[in-house]
């Protein structure tokens, strides 16, 4: 769902993790990341790894929790919003935390 909300504001997706190994190796490999949407949980662990890594290369991050708040990882630009989310809601998220960068 997530994945056709973000091809429809226009984002070209390069890659759906749905485990943190498969979110790290992304978060390391992947050449060209503008911004990223992370649960905050996959799977019940929790995406701190898969931030840091993000982190590291200054990749804008959206968390996606229905708990609030964001893992404490040092992302001060990082946007949050609550589950379930809109399309719009997203959209807004994800200007705002490019814009933060």
């Amino acid at each position: 769902m997530v994945e056709d909300m973000l091809t429809d504001l226009g984002a070209v997706v390069v890659g759906t993790a749905a485990t943190i190994a498969k979110g790290l190796l992304y978060a390391s490999t992947l050449a060209e990341i503008d911004a990223a949407v992370l649960d905050v949980n996959v799977r019940e662990e929790r995406i701190d790894p898969v931030a840091r890594a993000l982190l590291k290369r200054a990749v804008p991050i959206v968390f996606a929790t229905g708990y609030g708040t964001a893992p404490d990882v040092g992302a001060t630009s990082a946007v949050v919003i609550d589950k379930p989310y809109t399309r719009e809601k997203l959209e807004r998220a994800l200007n705002t935390a490019l814009a933060r960068h």
